[in-house]
């Protein structure tokens, strides 16, 4: 059974961005997903059109080739992410890996201070807010505002109505059983959290991608947005700690079939 015939159809190309947003009132479905811009996701993907980085030599360990770094100034040793290289930043200049190869994205946090920072001025500013490398060095900076973003929405991109569903459908048997089911009720969802999602899974679909540099395969990714996309009605916390193996299970599945599910 082809899943993507069976379901409503591929939405439009859309970043993650045009999608969300936080502001809710009079008209919270019109508002809800309105302020999150594109400018956040040219840090997180090479998929989506970003502003020049410029490439350097990894020059203090045996990397080869050009890829992106981020300055470094440290009393104390870094690794590099992409050769786990020992390099040090006191004396003199260093450089770190940068980007979706970084080992540990979303799973490593970015200075809370600076995280809240980027969140709060996305919210006031949406796309003219600056989320560049030149003035947030730390990938994770980035990466740490988009899922606290996501972790304070009004109403989860799973919405509270579906979510019963879904976590039902991550209780079949089977994984032919589970996309089926899966499939089904994705149809339920809004289109605006719909297309969310879409844009979302295939963003970690390509950070998947990058296991080998990154250490953040499908499973560490649901791990980790599973409790935030899946949230029980009421947000109780009791359901949500009995459910947690279904959320994480359910978001992996949509990580790995994202292109057949929506």
């Amino acid at each position: 059974m082809n899943f993507h015939d069976s379901c409503h159809g591929k939405p439009s190309e859309k970043t993650l961005a045009a999608s969300l947003g936080v502001t809710t009132g009079r008209n919270p479905r019109g508002n809800l997903w309105k302020n999150f811009r594109v400018r956040v996701c040219t840090r997180l993907s090479p998929g989506i059109p970003r502003a020049e980085v410029h490439g350097v030599e990894c020059v203090r360990s045996p990397c080869s080739g050009v890829r992106r770094f981020k300055n470094l100034s440290s009393q104390v040793s870094k690794t590099c992410s992409h050769c786990h290289y020992t390099i040090w930043g006191f004396v003199s200049p260093a450089y770190k890996c940068l980007g979706i190869k970084s080992e540990g994205l979303y799973r490593l946090c970015g200075a809370s201070s600076l995280v809240e920072e980027v969140y709060g001025n996305l919210n006031k500013d949406g796309a003219k807010a600056d989320v560049s490398a030149e003035t947030y060095n730390d990938v994770n900076i980035i990466a740490g505002a988009l899922k606290l973003y996501l972790r304070d929405l009004p109403s989860p991109v799973v919405t509270y109505e579906a979510y019963p569903q879904l976590i039902a459908a991550a209780r079949l048997a089977d994984e032919q059983s589970q996309l089926k089911a899966v499939c089904h009720f994705l149809k339920e969802l809004p289109f605006a959290h719909l297309d969310t999602l879409h844009c979302l899974m295939a963003h970690l679909g390509r950070v998947a991608q990058h296991e080998a540099d990154n250490r953040m395969g499908p499973e560490n990714l649901a791990r980790v947005f599973g409790p935030t996309l899946l949230r029980p009605p009421n947000d109780d916390p009791i359901l949500a700690i009995q459910d947690i193996h279904l959320q994480k299970k359910l978001t992996e599945l949509f990580i790995r079939h994202h292109h057949l599910l929506f």
